[in-house]
């Protein structure tokens, strides 16, 4: 397993396919996800790299899990509140300053996302946006197919 430590800290990753000398792609989650939610959009033909952000696959042989005993379900959902709340507005106002090529993709049934897209998308430089139809909030799991052939195209744009 190969592992990535940054000021404390530790984030699982994989590589996929070959490198061509393609620009690589970035497939990262949100917080209760893991890495294997990529599973069926890591492309041959261009190297892909997933990153496990401290979801559940890459906690899953730490000391917290193996200590882990849930007797409160609704505690975790309290918790999961608190984890993902933002102190401050830095993530959304550092938008403006992305200076790579950026490709938001939302489910065209992803209701309380649609908005956040659109945003996103007019505040980054140059990103481009694809609503994917038929999907919700995992559109690469929904529509993978689909998934994959704008993403693909996207970096053959590049």
């Amino acid at each position: 397993m190969a592992w990535l430590d940054r000021d404390g800290v530790r984030l699982h990753y994989e590589t996929h396919g070959a490198p061509g000398g393609h620009t690589p792609a970035l497939l990262t989650h949100g917080f209760s996800a893991s890495a294997t939610m990529w599973g069926s959009n890591a492309y041959v033909e261009r190297t892909a790299a997933t990153i496990d952000a401290r979801g559940f696959d890459a906690l899953r042989d730490s000391p917290e899990v193996a200590l882990a005993h849930h007797r409160r379900p609704g505690a975790l959902a309290l918790a999961a509140r608190g984890i993902m709340a933002q102190r401050d507005a830095s993530v959304i106002e550092s938008l403006a300053g992305v200076d790579v090529p950026a490709l938001v993709v939302v489910g065209a049934d992803d209701a309380p996302f649609l908005r956040a897209a659109d945003y996103m998308a007019a505040r980054i430089p140059g990103a481009k946006k694809v609503v994917i139809d038929g999907a919700g909030h995992a559109a690469n799991l929904d529509r993978p197919e689909v998934f994959n052939a704008a993403v693909s195209e996207f970096l053959e744009g590049l």
